[in-house]
């Protein structure tokens, strides 16, 4: 990954931020020889909350797969079609 020295992105910012935008390369920002940040497109920050979404979507699929599966290991009964009944599942009063 590519660096910048924190007093050469405070100097020169634009040009930086146009190399990062135009190579979509991010940029690890360093001070005093230790990394404090990384600088990232626009268009990459955008697609890493979208695969994060993703998975935490995936994730929560997975959980409700695990809860059925030991409800059925359990034999827990619930309803098979929760079209039936509906009033008596829901949780308003």
């Amino acid at each position: 990954m590519l660096t910048v020295n924190i007093r050469n992105l405070s100097r020169s910012p634009k040009r930086i931020f146009e190399e990062i935008k135009k190579t979509k390369q991010p940029r690890q920002v360093v001070s005093q020889r230790k990394p404090q940040a990384v600088i990232v497109s626009l268009e990459a920050f955008k697609e890493f909350e979208e695969l994060k979404s993703k998975q935490k979507q995936q994730g929560s699929a997975l959980a409700l797969l695990k809860i059925a599966q030991m409800a059925e290991q359990l034999k827990v009964k619930g309803p098979k079609d929760l079209s039936t009944n509906l009033d008596k599942y829901t949780w308003d009063e």
